[in-house]
């Protein structure tokens, strides 16, 4: 398992990000359906800048050793009131996957939830038939709420969607 950090989203990750957005590839897993354009990237980078307006934060996956990105891992529908989020994550490349890195980068974001936001419920919205996230979010100790048949839509059709909870409070 590689060793690595979080850190916020900049602006200067847009290009790198772009690139991810707009990886056909991931589009089956992300419920993405659309290229984005640089633009439209750098503005919603830059609206980050306040997580209480923006009621998201996005945070880089970086390699220790490398100090390359592999990915990033957001919290959105972030609710400060009753001190819970949606959780999402991406590990771009293939060659990176199956190493660790998505379960490391939810620990890390796991604790800068308790440490630092105050987000004590994490939730992760997951398609059926993703079984690394699903396998993924199991074994970070997220229980499955509610299983709802054909609730989204992707690439013009309707997935089966699981729910998952995680209480970071002990």
């Amino acid at each position: 398992m590689p060793d690595l950090f979080l850190r916020p989203m900049v602006l200067s990750d847009a290009l790198l990000v772009k690139e991810w957005e707009n990886d056909r590839s991931n589009w089956s897993v992300s419920g993405n359906d659309s290229d984005y354009s640089l633009d439209e990237i750098r503005s919603l980078v830059d609206s980050l800048k306040d997580i209480n307006i923006a009621k998201q934060a996005r945070y880089m996956i970086i390699d220790s050793d490398e100090q390359r990105s592999l990915g990033a891992i957001d919290l959105f529908d972030i609710d400060f009131l009753n001190a819970c989020a949606f959780v999402g994550i991406l590990v771009a490349k293939s060659k990176d996957r199956n190493r660790g890195v998505a379960e490391n980068a939810l620990r890390l974001l796991e604790e800068i939830c308790i440490k630092e936001l105050g987000i004590d419920v994490l939730y992760a919205k997951v398609f059926t038939s993703n079984l690394p996230s699903v396998r993924l979010f199991e074994k970070r100790s997220f229980i499955k709420k509610r299983l709802m048949p054909a609730a989204e839509l992707n690439n013009g059709q309707y997935i089966e969607t699981q729910i998952f909870e995680k209480c970071l409070k002990n």
